[in-house]
């Protein structure tokens, strides 16, 4: 009994004092190319238990999500979620916006470069400081640093072709806690128990009775 009780704490401490590692590498994006992403890039996503201790390791590349867009039971699954997405829309970004409010990210290392342009080169070049301001707030103000700034890495470029583009290059280390994504998916899931309490507490009470 004792030895039980002691493997559930340790199961219990690992899952609160573990966290989720994302580290993309060389992401590319351009809205000038047929295909707008690269091929070449990779997702990793790593499980870290007392947030040093890799247990679970996914990589994610091209070919990966081309596999398994062609099995039949994914296709059935998304298909489910974004039907469920699009009758629900108004609902699901409010309670998204307010789960991603609660995120408390680490970066452990990012390179990012972005290039806008668009058919006017007055609102290219106001468009890029403005973007370049929101960008640089949410680095400092919504986004706790793990390391100092010599890991961070972004910056945002003007393209004065006459062109409506965009081309994002990305590579970067993020990590989350595990409890904080148990938080997020609680949020996202809470609202539909208090709609069923709330249905149920204006029923009439003798909405299924004799007359």
């Amino acid at each position: 009994m004792v030895f039980l009780l002691f493997i559930i704490i340790f199961i219990l401490l690992a899952l609160v004092f573990s966290n989720i590692k994302v580290e993309i590498d060389n992401f590319n994006f351009s809205s000038e190319t047929k295909k707008h992403i690269n091929d070449k890039y990779k997702i990793i996503f790593k499980w870290c238990v007392f947030y040093k201790l890799p247990i679970l390791k996914i990589s994610i590349t091209k070919d990966k999500i081309e596999r398994l867009k062609n099995k039949d039971r994914i296709k059935r699954q998304f298909k489910n979620f974004e039907s469920k997405v699009f009758s629900n829309k108004r609902m699901f970004n409010k309670k998204m916006i307010g789960a991603i409010k609660k995120v408390k990210l680490e970066i452990l290392n990012m390179d990012l470069s972005i290039k806008i342009g668009t058919n006017d080169a007055g609102t290219t070049s106001i468009l890029v400081p403005i973007i370049a301001t929101i960008l640089s707030i949410c680095i400092k103000n919504k986004i706790k640093l793990k390391k100092n700034y010599e890991e961070i890495k972004y910056i945002i470029k003007p393209d004065y072709s006459g062109k409506n583009n965009i081309n994002v290059e990305f590579s970067g280390i993020f990590q989350i806690k595990l409890i904080h994504i148990i938080n997020i998916i609680y949020i996202l899931n809470k609202k539909k128990g208090v709609k069923k309490i709330e249905r149920a507490s204006n029923t009439k009470p003798y909405e299924y009775g004799y007359e």
